[in-house]
């Protein structure tokens, strides 16, 4: 379902994740600066999730040998022009192919909303070194309440009150 949606939507969304507020003003800026904190010269870097390549291209610009994977065969497509000298393939992330102990640095921008979390940190556990580093970006908290207030239903804006602690 997700790799069809993102097929359909691949041009439009790499093209959008430079205008879209949330991408471009609060998420990118912020992740971008914790890229920057780790030294990636020479390390093996897997982007997850990695889309038209927009954080790819920054691991490979640190110095990182860079894979990136992705469940849209369109956006790879288009990360493949976006990131050059990234070994891209379509994959799953939730189970992968790679060795284990395979990755000093695991990378996922926006991405763990749509997958099952349990098996993300799992498979990320497996094909990180030992001491590796997993970096990665969430949605405003917010819709993420919701979602699962909802049983998984995108049915993102239920609150009244962003505040507000309890259980959901």
């Amino acid at each position: 379902e997700i790799s069809r949606r993102y097929d359909r939507l691949a041009k439009r969304y790499s093209k959008q994740i430079y205008e879209n507020f949330w991408n471009n003003l609060l998420e990118y800026p912020i992740t971008v600066s914790e890229i920057r904190k780790l030294n990636l010269k020479g390390k093996k870097a897997l982007d997850v999730g990695c889309g038209s390549g927009r954080y790819t291209k920054i691991l490979l610009g640190r110095g990182a040998k860079v894979w990136g994977i992705d469940a849209s065969k369109k956006m790879i497509e288009i990360a493949k022009q976006n990131a050059k000298g990234a070994q891209l393939f379509v994959c799953g992330a939730e189970k992968t192919k790679f060795k284990s102990g395979f990755f000093d640095v695991v990378f996922s921008g926006l991405v763990l909303e749509y997958l099952n979390r349990n098996k993300f940190f799992s498979e990320t556990n497996r094909i990180l070194k030992n001491g590796g580093v997993l970096l990665f970006s969430m949605h405003n908290p917010y819709t993420e309440m919701g979602h699962r207030a909802h049983g998984g239903k995108e049915n993102f804006f239920h609150f009244k009150n962003y505040f507000k602690e309890g259980k959901f």
